[in-house]
């Protein structure tokens, strides 16, 4: 679209649809409550201009967000609601809270 805006929400997608790798110029991309598990490594160079990102209610596991960190233009994320778990996204936060004696 020409305002860079796309939303795919509850489309019960599995897979981010092939056309959405061509929209180089998007800004805004809103997948939230499908049935993803893993984000295609592709989407790091395809979305490089994407400002905003809204993966919530899908079943991310840890590690699928990987892709995100190429995104340099990335200002918000939101991924709740998914399988993510304790991985290495939290670990920065996490170091001081194991001495709860």
């Amino acid at each position: 679209s020409k305002t860079g805006v796309l939303s795919l929400r509850e489309h019960l997608l599995d897979d981010i649809p092939s056309q959405v790798y061509s929209l180089t110029k998007l800004r805004t991309l809103d997948i939230s409550k499908n049935n993803l598990k893993v984000l295609s490594p592709q989407l790091s160079s395809a979305l490089s201009m994407l400002k905003s990102f809204n993966c919530d209610d899908n079943k991310l596991i840890a590690g699928s967000l990987e892709v995100i960190s190429k995104w340099d233009k990335l200002q918000t994320l939101s991924a709740n609601g998914n399988q993510l778990g304790r991985h290495h996204y939290d670990s920065k936060n996490n170091h001081h809270n194991n001495n709860n004696n």
